[in-house]
C-alpha cells in the first residue's frame, strides 16, 4: 500500500465532505460516510507507513492499534468512538438509527481536520527520516 497515495485520497474526501457540508446539497449521513472515509484514508496512510495492517476495522481499535506503535492523541479515540455511535451497517443487533446533527458533523469535520494535520505532521516527519 503507497502511504502518500492513502493520504492525498485522504485529502481528497476531506476536501469533497467540507465542500458539501458547506454547499448542504447532502444529507448528514451522506456526510458522515464521506468523513468516515477520509479519516479512513488518512489512518491507513499511518499504518501504511509503519508497514502495518490493524488488525480490525473499526476506527477505535485502528487508533488504539497505532497508539501501541507512534504516539496518537489520546482524545482521537474518544472521538473515533464518538463517530462509531452513528455506525450501524455492520452491526448484528437491531439498533435504532441515531440521526446526525449539523453539531455532529461539525464535530466530526473538526476531528476530521486534526487527524489530516497530524497525518500531514507524521508524513513530514517520516519524509525527513527517510529522505523519501
Amino acid at each position: 500500500m503507497d502511504w502518500k497515495k492513502e493520504y492525498s485520497e485522504g485529502l481528497q474526501f476531506a476536501s469533497t465532505a467540507k465542500g458539501m457540508q458547506n454547499k448542504e446539497k447532502v444529507d448528514n449521513e451522506t456526510l458522515y460516510n464521506i468523513i468516515a472515509l477520509a479519516i479512513e484514508k488518512f489512518t491507513s496512510s499511518l499504518a501504511s507507513k509503519l508497514n502495518y495492517i490493524p488488525m480490525n476495522s473499526s476506527l477505535v481499535f485502528i487508533f488504539r492499534e497505532l497508539s501501541g506503535k507512534i504516539n496518537i492523541p489520546a482524545h482521537f479515540i474518544d472521538e473515533a468512538s464518538f463517530m462509531n455511535r452513528f455506525m450501524i451497517y455492520c452491526s448484528l443487533d437491531i439498533v435504532p438509527v441515531k440521526a446526525i446533527s449539523k453539531a455532529d458533523v461539525l464535530r466530526m469535520i473538526a476531528f476530521m481536520d486534526e487527524v489530516a494535520s497530524y497525518t500531514e505532521k507524521q508524513e513530514g516527519a517520516f519524509r525527513v527520516a527517510t529522505g523519501a
